[in-house]
């Protein structure tokens, strides 16, 4: 059954509970990223375009700021036929890189716009949106020049030029098509007119301090961060804290966000986490949503205050209530483990979804996972796949793994193994192990896809190194199957010392191959006494029948995503 995924989540039935999920200490850096890059920036990015926009394949786009401005952040974003790709900013630093996320472009024209803006520390915008017709040409490079009184101005006074260098709308279709990056090789702002830009913000500074001394609280923020990057005066510390002290003390949430997060990383000369914790409560207090999330993060991890499980949920509700989606995930994952608050796979399922109708794809993809599994919901196949065909197409490997099992076994689809392939190999490319695991064991057995063992072998090896112990085990097996018991051993015995009983039945296999008949019977009697089925018969075979049993290869070992696993 063919399925068009929009750009938008799926919409919600009329009768669907509202509704995911990341309890662990990546969240905190998540959070505490958050807090730096969005709670203090002065000027915000614009929004996503809000058009519908039928989706089939994602790469990644990445833009590359080759020189930029000493006192300047770039922001770039780009579109394809009216399609926002996305946005990327950079800071200070030369080389500096970030992604933007690229959907299959819609078809021709093809006409990339870019809206570049430069936003110095002192909020001096420089604007220009650049358009270039990208049909039949062969990739171009382009100079791009903005000025300080904005496009159509005649009156203005240029101020720094850009070169971009782009690939064709050829490269970029097949790229996307292929689910590969496409790379703006270069987006370089040449060094000139910085002794123009650097008076503009001399009366910029003059007029914020102004303001600062005055009491603007807003102000205040913006010259505790000009002291803290160096931007327009010497970087200073102390006189960072004292303004943004300044600015917290009367209330200024952005301003009491950057204290807790200053005080935590040292931004301040040093850290102090009671004094983190102690900011992170003022700014909670206004039932900030960010500064909620951050403080339950806080109690999460135990800064400046002891562990507390249950704070720490209590903390992240109030968030996710009011619309926070990194919290609703969070709630969603607390319910689901029972992480200071009672399981309910209900709550669970229910706070997932909210993320989910939210835009995440790590929240569509569980709720898609709970569909399938009938965890905390009635099972339902056809709404499994659509969310997990959702997620999967915005990079979610473990909803490619569930995604390629539902095509390998007819489940909501119709039954399709090269599809199953084709999600699979998806799903490895963005380096989840079940996926590279399932595409190697379907290579292995010429499943949707010619046969071919040493392809299968790279990607078993692939999922072995990441710590995948089913693949680990099959490999073993296949250089069983090899006669390669040195090899076997080796992947074997990585899996047997962590307890796996089917690794250590297979390194037994593997020193009876080798000769080590005595290690053998000692390793299998092992297996045996932790309940492995084949070990008993294997002793058997070696020590009365005297042959070397090697097993089967059996069917595709397909494994679906574990819902309480997530790794995007």
């Amino acid at each position: 059954m063919k399925r068009l995924m929009m750009f938008f989540p799926p919409k919600p039935a009329a009768a669907e509970p509202k509704a995911h999920k990341k309890f662990g200490a990546a969240l905190f850096f998540i959070l505490l990223a958050l807090v730096v890059i969005s709670g203090c920036r002065h000027v915000e990015d614009g929004q996503a375009a809000s058009n519908p926009v039928v989706q089939t394949a994602s790469s990644d786009l990445v833009v590359k700021v080759v020189k930029q401005s000493p006192m300047a952040v770039l922001k770039v974003k780009l579109s394809i036929g009216g399609q926002e790709l996305g946005a990327m900013e950079a800071g200070q630093a030369s080389g500096a890189t970030a992604n933007c996320r690229l959907f299959s472009a819609p078809e021709g024209p093809y006409k990339l716009v870019m809206d570049l803006s430069t936003q110095n520390q002192n909020s001096v915008s420089l604007q220009h949106r650049h358009e270039v017709d990208l049909d039949g040409e062969p990739g171009f490079t382009d100079y791009v020049v903005i000025s300080l009184g904005g496009p159509g101005d005649e009156t203005t006074t240029r101020v720094g030029t850009f070169k971009i260098a782009s690939p064709s709308a050829a490269k970029l279709k097949d790229n996307a098509a292929a689910g590969e990056c496409t790379a703006f090789t270069e987006i370089r702002q040449d060094a000139e007119n910085y002794a123009l830009r650097a008076a503009v913000e001399d009366d910029v500074l003059v007029q914020t301090k102004a303001k600062a001394q005055s009491g603007d609280p807003e102000a205040q923020m913006q010259m505790a961060r000009m002291y803290l990057g160096g931007a327009g005066v010497e970087k200073d510390a102390q006189k960072a804290l004292d303004w943004a002290q300044k600015a917290g003390n009367s209330g200024y949430i952005p301003a009491q966000m950057l204290l807790s997060a200053g005080y935590l990383k040292g931004f301040f000369g040093k850290t102090d986490n009671p004094k983190a914790f102690e900011w992170a409560q003022k700014a909670a207090a206004q039932e900030d949503p960010k500064a909620m999330a951050l403080l339950a993060s806080y109690y999460k991890m135990g800064v400046g205050t002891p562990k507390d499980p249950e704070k720490a949920f209590e903390w992240f509700l109030k968030s996710a209530e009011k619309g926070h989606m990194v919290s609703q995930i969070v709630v969603g994952e607390a319910y689901y483990k029972g992480l200071g608050t009672a399981q309910d796979l209900s709550k669970a399922f229910e706070w997932r979804l909210k993320a989910a109708y939210g835009g995440s794809p790590a929240a569509a993809n569980t709720v898609g996972q709970m569909y399938y599994r009938g965890e905390g919901v009635a099972p339902d196949l056809d709404k499994a796949f659509t969310w997990l065909q959702w997620a999967a197409e915005r990079r979610s490997g473990n909803a490619c793994a569930t995604l390629g099992l539902m095509y390998f076994q007819g489940q909501g689809a119709e039954k399709d193994s090269a599809k199953a392939v084709e999600w699979f190999s998806k799903g490895a490319a963005l380096g989840n192990i079940l996926c590279m695991s399932n595409l190697g064991n379907c290579y292995l057995a010429g499943v949707g896809v010619e046969q071919d063992k040493q392809t299968a072998k790279q990607w078993l090896a692939k999922a072995g190194k990441k710590g995948y112990a089913p693949a680990i085990n099959k490999l073993a097996l296949i250089f069983l199957q090899e006669s390669d018991p040195q090899k076997a051993a080796g992947w074997a015995s990585i899996t047997a010392k962590a307890g796996n009983a089917s690794g250590v039945y297979l390194l037994g296999l593997a020193q009876a191959q080798a000769g080590n008949i005595e290690k053998a019977l000692e390793t299998l009697g092992v297996a045996a006494k932790a309940g492995h089925k084949g070990a008993a018969e294997a002793i058997e075979k070696i020590s009365v029948l005297k042959t070397q049993p090697v097993p089967e290869d059996g069917a595709p070992e397909i494994v679906p995503a574990d819902p309480a696993s997530e790794e995007e």
